[in-house]
């Protein structure tokens, strides 16, 4: 029986019609009523800003068609669309020019339908909706954006990322994202990172992308196997710690663009930092999930590589929670340095924001280095290929690659920590160091015997200078030094001829890179004649500056010291040189850490060099002091527009040299008054530096735009040094530590605080 009408009288039923329920894709996956209206989308897609789409198929006549409107939101052909009764013998025929024609023609009318449409539908809902509350408004805002975002898509014009480097900002902004092929993205849309909101899948393949740009190039430890987009599932399944490693470093060196790029970027860097803490103490303490993505791999060893060359941002901050504190103030509180005054920091930030944070990630780098040599004896890493697992078997190369930077990093490592190395002394008369295998990256074969050469030219230098204090102090006080220093300089000079034979297969980057690692060791080794001339000093108890005025100073230098000093000068000048170099390729912002602290190290050493000829009245052309001064400067800009961000060590300690030496500059200028404007010339100087020191210093450029805050002005006029007071702190040895391992002691600078006392910055 039917149902009574409105008025009463009962429904008459068409026998000839069916009832048919019409209903959206998503209402009718969801199995929910689909409440159409006039017009699109339904009341159920309009509440959850869902895409009303229908299915439009040719039905038979006696069925209920979808509406008119849901028709031609799908592009419904003619042919589908025609009312019924109207078959196809009605149809005119079309020449073939003439379909074309008509195709283009219905391809244009349809897009402006379509765009005309929207905003009709748009205009239409904000004038007739009413807003009854926050909500009501936010459905219409969430409307118009994703409108836009539909009508606006920009063009695909390439496939890598796009940088903005005119932004102020110190930390480079992402201008244009990836794009990805839609597998790509579809698969990066299952990575739980991108689930939870931490980025989008655009993102995540953006900072791959950077990583194998900007990163990859300038360190040996991971290959471009994982580089195109089609293998990013094997590194997101396969390979979860280098992975996650991948997008932390990144994210520290890049900000997303959009509202919130920095705060969204500090937080993905935090974020994934955490979850690399995880995977780690999942190495650590043997938990391995049974699936695919496995912790206890090869991945894993070149991930916690990859982590000393770019250590995270919290290196630079203090653990979160202090436990088992005895003492509520520490025994090395200094309350007399805790007072900012004139304007600068106080000196207690020095240990805070410089030492301590150094300190920091020489130790977690020496750490996650012991946890890779350990996996990779674990895994057969070191074993012979016919002993090892099968997929280990399988990829000798990677093997040896591994075994080659595993060698290289903890030998390095172990030199500037004054440790034993982690691998035993028999490890290189082994062949496990030098098969020859077929490579397809060459450059990268010179690179890493390169490298292995200079760690074993450190080792060697720890083993002759430096195996204890009392060895040390012993051979400086009976003058062995010289001949060690006379044995140990044929070993440099044969890998620098090496060296120089090879430079044509290596990048320039890896170039700069090996050319700072080879001087910064015949800096610190020739240094050990800074430390006999103090340690005569002090046995002679010359501490006044009139005994250096009468030459007593001087007569502690032995035949050869002058010759060591000014190979001293030499290699810290070529460095501060390279640093600026570097600076000007923006490469020295990517620069692994390693480098920073080999370029701060030989700062300090030049410093002390320096400052040691002044104090024995030396002649301004017999050490060139005001040329590698000149180039220390021209470091300091490098270091202070290359910084990662506001906490980077490397730029907070140029600027406090650059303070200590504007100090002692404005002292020099007390003393010669016609060397303030005199300006500076070096006939020595070839044409490379001539050009680097323009492009360094030229309006507009990247240094040049604080080349007026520098101390350029006054560089000349260290020429005209007065005698400094003779300071034991110039030894560039403590009594306790006979290393030089980063020029961040605390007792390391004690010079350039006595040299800040000579005069007021006028």
């Amino acid at each position: 029986m039917s149902s009574p009408a409105p008025d009463g009288r009962p429904r008459r039923r068409n026998p000839a019609l069916k009832r048919s329920y019409v209903a959206c894709i998503p209402c009718r996956s969801r199995k929910v009523k689909c409440v159409i209206g006039q017009n699109p989308p339904c009341a159920k897609c309009e509440r959850e800003h869902r895409d009303c789409r229908f299915d439009v198929h040719e039905k038979a006549w006696k069925q209920r068609e979808a509406p008119k409107w849901a028709r031609n939101a799908v592009g419904q052909s003619p042919r589908a669309s025609r009312p019924a009764g109207h078959g196809d013998d009605t149809e005119t025929p079309r020449s073939n020019g003439d379909a074309v024609s008509a195709r283009s023609l219905a391809g244009t009318e349809k897009t402006v339908t379509s765009d005309a449409a929207a905003s009709s539908t748009f205009t239409d809902r904000v004038v007739a909706s009413m807003v009854t509350g926050p909500s009501d408004a936010l459905d219409i805002l969430f409307d118009a954006a994703s409108q836009l975002s539909a009508h606006d898509v920009p063009p695909r014009h390439s496939v890598l990322p796009q940088l903005d480097f005119s932004s102020s900002h110190p930390i480079p902004i992402i201008k244009e994202l990836s794009y990805p092929d839609d597998p790509v993205l579809d698969f990066w849309d299952t990575c739980r990172f991108v689930r939870q909101g931490w980025f989008t899948a655009q993102e995540a393949v953006t900072y791959v992308d950077l990583f194998y740009e900007f990163f990859a190039p300038l360190s040996p430890i991971v290959t471009e196997a994982y580089k195109p987009h089609d293998k990013h599932r094997a590194l997101v399944c396969e390979e979860p710690l280098l992975c996650c490693t991948i997008l932390t470093i990144a994210s520290r060196f890049f900000v997303l663009p959009g509202a919130g790029g920095h705060s969204r970027s500090h937080f993905i860097h935090a974020r994934l930092w955490q979850y690399c803490e995880l995977l780690i103490r999942r190495v650590l303490f043997g938990q391995e999930k049974h699936s695919t993505a496995k912790t206890r791999v090869l991945g894993t060893l070149e991930a916690l590589i990859l982590i000393t060359d770019w250590p995270p941002r919290s290196v630079h901050f203090p653990p979160e929670t202090e436990g088992w504190d005895g003492l509520l103030i520490s025994p090395a509180y200094d309350r007399h340095n805790r007072i900012q005054t004139n304007g600068s920091s106080p000196l207690i930030r020095w240990r805070e924001d410089v030492f301590e944070p150094s300190r920091r990630c020489q130790r977690m780098s020496w750490m996650l280095l012991g946890t890779a040599v350990n996996l990779a004896y674990e895994l057969g890493v070191f074993a012979e290929r016919t002993s090892r697992p099968k997929p280990l078997a399988e990829d000798e190369t990677r093997v040896l690659g591994i075994r080659k930077l595993l060698y290289i990093y903890t030998t390095q490592m172990s030199n500037r920590m004054g440790c034993s190395n982690i691998l035993p002394d028999s490890f290189t008369s082994t062949g496990l160091l030098h098969s020859k295998l077929p490579s397809s990256n060459p450059a990268w074969d010179v690179h890493t015997d390169l490298c292995m050469s200079l760690a074993r030219l450190g080792k060697m230098a720890a083993t002759m200078f430096f195996p204890s204090p009392e060895y040390t102090k012993q051979q400086v006080l009976n003058g062995q030094y010289a001949i060690l220093l006379e044995h140990f300089s044929p070993s440099l000079s044969r890998w620098h001829d090496d060296f120089i034979s090879k430079t044509p297969e290596l990048p320039s980057s890896i170039k700069h890179f090996l050319t700072i690692e080879f001087n910064y060791i015949k800096a610190y080794t020739h240094a050990i004649s800074i430390q006999a001339v103090v340690e005569q000093a002090l046995a002679r108890d010359i501490p006044k500056i009139e005994d250096c005025r009468n030459g007593l100073l001087k007569e502690c230098f032995r035949a050869s010291d002058s010759g060591f000093i000014r190979e001293v000068l030499s290699a810290g000048e070529t460095i501060m040189k390279t640093t600026a170099a570097l600076a000007t390729t923006a490469t020295l912002r990517y620069a692994p850490s390693r480098i920073t602290t080999y370029i701060t190290c030989a700062s300090v050493l030049l410093l002390k060099a320096i400052f040691l000829c002044q104090a024995i009245e030396a002649p301004p052309e017999e050490f060139a002091c005001a040329r590698n001064l000149q180039a220390l400067n021209d470091a300091i800009l490098a270091l202070k527009t290359s910084a990662i961000d506001d906490m980077d060590f490397p730029s907070r300690y140029a600027t406090l040299i650059e303070k200590q030496l504007a100090k002692v500059g404005a002292c020099s200028k007390d003393n010669d008054a016609d060397a303030q404007g005199a300006a500076y010339h070096d006939d020595s100087l070839g044409d490379l530096e001539g050009q680097l020191h323009n492009s360094l210093l030229a309006p507009g450029s990247a240094l040049g735009d604080i080349a007026s805050e520098s101390i350029l002005p006054s560089i000349s006029g260290f020429e005209n040094w007065m005698p400094l007071p003779f300071d034991p702190s110039l030894a560039p040895f403590t009594s306790s530590h006979p290393y030089f391992t980063l020029g961040f002691e605390l007792d390391s600078l004690d010079f350039l605080w006595n040299a800040a006392d000579i005069g007021p910055i006028t």
